[in-house]
């Protein structure tokens, strides 16, 4: 299912909104994230940045390392 880039933003806030006041939680955050979308659209990269004031090169690099993470649809 093709998701809008707002559609995606939003669906990436509630998946964030749990964690946000606890440390960790990013690989949870990626997985839950590709789980829904499908895989992990530089939208959500950036929202999940935002959110968890994370800077987006932290969160590309942990998506980038581990082989589980897509940021293309498959």
């Amino acid at each position: 299912m093709a998701f809008s880039v707002e559609e995606v933003r939003e669906k990436t806030r509630e998946i964030v909104q749990p964690w946000k006041t606890g440390k960790g939680g990013l690989i949870p955050i990626l997985q839950k994230v590709q789980e829904t979308v499908g895989y992990l659209p530089e939208e959500s990269l950036v929202t999940i940045s935002r959110e968890m004031k994370i800077p987006l090169s932290e969160i590309y690099g942990v998506a980038t390392f581990y082989a589980q993470f897509h940021l293309t649809p498959r």
